[in-house]
């Protein structure tokens, strides 16, 4: 079948006469896959970019020309990272526990070339004046060849670290500007550890910007049926589930105290989503969430930048 659109509408008209459970673990399986895919594809990356820089500009005045930037947990994509660099970095890193296993960087490299040739309303986002030529001698900075002829990052300017963790970074004591999150913050096991991390890395006044999301990731249609279960329960449900479903059930203000605990100021807040809360549906929530404002609740997804007092 030719036609991409009606290979998947197909496979929905399958799955839809599967039984309910099964039905609904596939489905489940087909989201996690396509949000996979699409950390890949280009215009993914200049979304979470568009997001996070944006708000780094509005909120701090923070353009990214000349600072040492860092991105935890960019999955399979360098795409962020790249064009923090292209945006005048001086050097990008991404670190995570997995590999990104996109591909060669040359089919990344071209695909995002193609991509941003044809966006010139992205470009202008970019904090400087662009155009084709300019476009093409910026990504030669940070790009070298093989002996084959293929493109690859030049380390220098842009370098994944693999597998390190939010818990322990291979970096000195001051050293980065700026570290960014997209989507990973509410994965991490331990986010005491991951922000004393970010607090012994980050140079004083340096920035922390983070895009959370708070909703319950087994099912983003039910995005607080995670709240009815005791600490000891979601723990237990993990011992026996797929790790990438796990979610720290932080909230906002609990995030928020965190970060403040451990030597960072909030600078602002950029609300992504919030829903109203299903009439009587708090009293279900086990503590401390069945006695949080109804803010706390309804907030599901957030941009946070955060600054790093001195002397802190």
């Amino acid at each position: 079948m030719d036609n991409p659109v009606a290979l998947f509408q197909s496979i929905l008209q399958y799955v839809s006469k599967l039984p309910y459970d099964v039905r609904e673990k596939a489905c489940d399986s087909i989201q996690f896959l396509l949000e996979d895919y699409v950390k890949i594809f280009p215009p993914a990356s200049t979304k979470t970019y568009t997001t996070i820089f944006t708000a780094l500009r509005d909120i701090a005045g923070f353009y990214a020309k000349d600072k040492d930037v860092l991105e935890l947990g960019p999955g399979f994509s360098l795409g962020v990272i790249f064009l923090a660099a292209l945006s005048g970095a001086r050097k990008a890193w991404a670190a995570d526990l997995f590999p990104h296993n996109m591909g060669p960087d040359h089919d990344y490299i071209v695909s995002m070339y193609e991509h941003l040739e044809k966006n010139s309303r992205f470009l202008v986002t970019m904090d400087q004046p662009w155009d084709g030529d300019r476009l093409v001698g910026e990504i030669a900075r940070l790009i070298e060849k093989d002996a084959n002829g293929r493109f690859a990052f030049r380390k220098d300017k842009v370098e994944y670290l693999f597998p390190y963790s939010g818990e322990k970074l291979p970096f000195a004591d001051e050293s980065i500007d700026l570290s960014i999150s997209c989507a990973a913050f509410e994965h991490f096991r331990d986010p005491v550890a991951v922000v004393k991390e970010l607090a012994r890395i980050t140079r004083p006044a340096g920035l922390s910007c983070h895009t959370i999301d708070f909703r319950d990731h087994r099912n983003f249609s039910r995005p607080l049926d995670f709240l009815f279960m005791t600490e000891d329960e979601w723990q237990r449900f993990h011992q026996q589930s797929p790790s990438y479903v796990y979610t720290n059930r932080l909230r906002p203000s609990q995030t928020v105290s965190l970060f403040d605990s451990l030597g960072f100021s909030l600078v602002g807040v950029r609300p992504q989503i919030t829903i109203p809360l299903e009439k009587d549906i708090k009293a279900r929530f086990v503590p401390p969430y069945n006695a949080m404002p109804d803010s706390e609740l309804e907030t599901l997804v957030q941009v946070y930048v955060f600054r790093k007092d001195h002397g802190a």
